[in-house]
């Protein structure tokens, strides 16, 4: 293992356990400096060189320094006692279930439940159980070609609705497989536009996670394999920031978000709102780039952004 993956192992332990102790702030630090040592082009030789890195200051140099010495930290070493390594490793297992965090898997750790199959449907959400049930379905990786198929089944049954759609994340961007299936629809006066959607038999509609009027989280197949299929309804006037925020990915839209801030903007997926809270209108994706004075990117050439 070279110096700059072990750096990023030891990093992504702290950011765990930050995320564990519910410091949300603290674990985006080590999520931006682990992305800014996997651009880095040399092997790190001190912490007074990664300084040079963007989102590494004093604080993470120090650690640097003690990881290029010893190979971990003291807050993960040795040292560390049994039971916190054990406490770290189930919350983790806890929170890959859909709706829970830092709070509720500690709540679970602490009424003595140590695997997914020991916690009692009454200790549980619906999203909670739902998640609990088909968790070895969802942690697989949705192919292409199957949300290919989604995308044609909900084409031929919306199309003749006039209600339009388009299926966002990774699968926008090209990649071969995505977690989830993500789709940004564009309201409908007079339609209730989700309650449509989801009557479209690719749902299980008895097996819904979370049901408002704007968003769903839900769960679908088109085979044998149950998917978590997300929905995010937007206005006409929304929709060029919706899907750009929602095709991502995080890194790109942080720095589309810092870009815009270089000049007082404010960037987000309902719009682009000056330093008066005054709406800066976009026509398009093309047109929001333009907007911002960045040359066009298509969705498959965001991940190298």
């Amino acid at each position: 293992m070279s110096t700059n993956e072990q750096i990023i192992r030891v990093f992504e332990q702290l950011r765990d356990l930050r995320l564990q102790q519910g410091q949300g702030h603290r674990a985006n630090a080590y999520i931006k400096a682990i992305t800014g040592i996997r651009k880095y082009p040399k092997q790190i030789q001190s912490g007074a060189e990664a300084r040079a890195i963007p989102g590494i200051g004093e604080s993470l140099a120090s650690k640097i320094d003690e990881i290029i010495r010893t190979g971990t930290v003291t807050e993960l070493g040795p040292s560390r006692p049994q039971e916190d390594v054990e406490r770290e490793r189930v919350l983790n297992l806890f929170m890959t279930i859909s709706g829970v965090g830092p709070a509720t898997a500690a709540k679970w750790y602490e009424a003595g439940y140590r695997t997914l199959e020991e916690i009692p449907a009454s200790a549980a959400t619906r999203e909670q159980r739902i998640s609990l049930q088909y968790q070895n379905e969802f942690n697989q990786r949705i192919p292409r070609a199957e949300i290919q198929l989604f995308e044609q089944i909900l084409h031929q049954y919306l199309d003749p609705l006039g209600i339009q759609f388009e299926i966002a994340g990774s699968y926008r961007r090209g990649r071969p497989d995505s977690g989830d299936i993500d789709i940004v629809a564009i309201d409908k006066p007079g339609v209730d536009v989700i309650g449509t959607i989801i009557q479209c038999p690719v749902f299980d509609r008895d097996l819904y996670l979370a049901h408002g009027t704007k968003k769903y989280r839900g769960v679908g197949h088109v085979g044998p394999i149950h998917r978590r299929i997300d929905i995010e309804l937007t206005q006409p006037s929304e929709y060029p920031f919706a899907i750009t925020y929602l095709t991502g990915p995080d890194s790109f839209n942080k720095k589309m978000r810092a870009h815009a801030a270089q000049y007082g903007l404010s960037l987000d997926e309902k719009g682009l709102h000056g330093p008066r809270g005054e709406l800066y209108p976009a026509t398009s994706e093309r047109n929001l780039f333009e907007i911002l004075g960045l040359q066009y990117l298509t969705p498959e050439e965001r991940d190298k952004y």
